[in-house]
This record gives structure tokens, C-alpha cells and sequence, in this order.
């Protein structure tokens, strides 16, 4: 059985640990299967996120090329999958520690600024929660030219 152990993270702290943050607009929920590695009968994983349309882009310290919309999965997908895979194909049963933001907004569909931890065209919160309401950037905005 897994074991995890949540860490708060502060907005400082969350604007200097993403690479990329972003003013966004939910679009629309998605999925898609991930199968198990070198366990093809097993039971693929379902990785579930979120579209959004990025309106602005805050901090792109890797200068990616960001495109209109981006796929966001839920900040557990990878802690998930490695359940599921504990479960159906009897992997390592691993402990985590896992940051979390504490943000007022009520959950990651209402979002309009996204933390995130950016690899060329993938996308992952930098802990969970970490999102805001749009009424925060001149904050966002500051302590990034401070950072």
C-alpha cells in the first residue's frame, strides 16, 4: 500500500518551482489510455485532465512554443498510475510526498491562472492545487520579476 504525505507550498515558492504559468480558459474535460509497460494484458490506465485555451502565457522560463489550447491532466495522474500499476501488474508499492497549494479556487475547471511544470508539448501542475483566480496576476506578476 502506498503511502503519502502532503507538503504546502506557498505562491513564491509555487511561481519559482513552474517553468511555465499561464492565464487560461477551461474548454472541455479529456482522456485518454495509458497502457502499463511491459504488461500488455494488464488493464491500461485512464489519465484524465482538462483542455484549456491559454490566453496568456506569465512565465515561460524553457521558451516553449506554447499553442492555443493545452492538455492538463489531474495533479494525482502520475501517483495514480503507479497504483494502478501496484494493483494490476504487481509493481513496487511506493510512499510520495506530494505538494499542495492551498488556493481559493474551488477546483481545477474553474481555474484562470495554472502553475505548471512544462517538457516540450507536456503539461503537469507543479503540485496539486496549483492554480488561481485571474484577480491574483498583478500579484503573480510581481513576485515572478522579483524572483
Amino acid at each position: 500500500m502506498s503511502i503519502i504525505r502532503h507538503v504546502v507550498v506557498t505562491l513564491i515558492t509555487l511561481i519559482s518551482e513552474s517553468n511555465l504559468i499561464v492565464e487560461v480558459r477551461y474548454v472541455e474535460p479529456y482522456e485518454e489510455e495509458v497502457p502499463i509497460p511491459d504488461h500488455p494484458s494488464a488493464k491500461p490506465f485512464l489519465k484524465q485532465g482538462l483542455v484549456f485555451q491559454v490566453k496568456d502565457i506569465l512565465k515561460n522560463s524553457e521558451d516553449y512554443a506554447i499553442g492555443t489550447t493545452i492538455r492538463v491532466p489531474h495533479a494525482d495522474w502520475k501517483r495514480s498510475f503507479s497504483q494502478h500499476k501496484e494493483f494490476h501488474a504487481n509493481g513496487p508499492s511506493k510512499s510520495y510526498s506530494v505538494k499542495t497549494y492551498n488556493s481559493s479556487v474551488p477546483s481545477m475547471k474553474d481555474a484562470e491562472i495554472l502553475f505548471l511544470q512544462a517538457f516540450h508539448t507536456s503539461y503537469d501542475l507543479a503540485a496539486e492545487h496549483a492554480f488561481e483566480w485571474a484577480d491574483r496576476r498583478k500579484q503573480i506578476e510581481d513576485l515572478i520579476r522579483m524572483s
